[in-house]
């Protein structure tokens, strides 16, 4: 199960993960507990972060968060690892050797373009394929995500750490819109605790006991560096450190049953100081 590519061409950049199958769902309203959503509201958080047009985090919030939004999925990829996704190079084909009617699509935004937005409004829209001859590792889905201290313009070579405890941050709030099929979604967080396993078999909320993360609704729902761990599909586990998260992402998460449609947006993304 796996790969971890990326690339960045300043304001872009991909992450292709590893997972396995599973349910669970996603959340946008107003303030909540872990695993809970709020209670209405949809207007722009004042404490939220914000990049550029294109998708950028420059490193002037509060959070010190430098790096750039992207899509990525199991049908792109680059086998070296220091340059934009391309399609037909993801897991999917090369791994499981695949037609891209077999892998999962994204109709928006495309992986290795800047990532268009108004407002800090992520969204995304796309098709997570079904699992077939049981290849989660080449047919695991697709999602939208951010490096949290990635400057460069090669993603490949510029993606470093970023530690939370030393910004006071104990975790993330967001805003989803919508509930993909199923609720197959994962909130990851990729460390490079340990290259080469933290960061393919990346911790998420929620994954030391599930094997989704906890929300099955719209709404606005806070993830605390407590609730983070796993992969539970994993014997052991690292555990998670917040001194060495490279990413966030959303991972809509594929299955053998059917096809995922997906189709949310993230918004007011806030760092958690309490």
């Amino acid at each position: 199960m796996k790969k971890f590519s990326i690339g960045l061409l300043s304001t872009l950049g991909y992450i292709a993960l590893t997972t396995a199958a599973g349910t669970g769902g996603a959340g946008c309203s107003s303030s909540g507990s872990s695993g809970s959503p709020g209670t209405g509201g949809t207007g722009m958080n004042m404490n939220a972060l914000v990049p550029n047009p294109d998708g950028f985090f420059d490193g002037s919030n509060a959070a010190g968060i430098v790096g750039a939004w992207y899509s990525y999925g199991d049908w792109y990829g680059n086998p070296a690892d220091t340059s934009m996704p391309i399609a037909g190079m993801g897991d999917c084909a090369v791994m499981g050797n695949y037609p891209a009617a077999s892998c999962s699509s994204i109709d928006m935004p495309t992986p290795g373009q800047p990532f268009s937005n108004t407002g800090g409004v992520m969204c995304t829209k796309g098709t997570v394929a079904k699992v077939v001859d049981m290849m989660y590792s080449a047919i695991w889905g697709a999602g939208i995500g951010f490096d949290l201290n990635n400057a460069g313009a090669d993603g490949g070579t510029g993606k470093n750490a970023w530690d939370a405890t030393a910004h006071n941050i104990t975790g993330f709030q967001f805003d989803i819109d919508n509930v993909p099929t199923g609720g197959q979604m994962r909130v990851e967080f990729p460390t490079n605790a340990i290259p080469g396993t933290t960061d393919i078999k990346a911790a998420y909320w929620g994954g030391a006991t599930n094997n989704l993360s906890p929300f099955t609704k719209p709404g606005t729902y806070k993830v605390h560096w407590t609730d983070v761990g796993g992969p539970m599909y994993l014997t052991t586990a690292t555990p998670f450190k917040p001194q060495n998260i490279v990413s966030m992402q959303f991972h809509v998460v594929a299955n053998t049953s059917s096809t995922v449609p997906f189709q949310y947006c993230i918004s007011n993304l806030v760092p958690l100081t309490d």
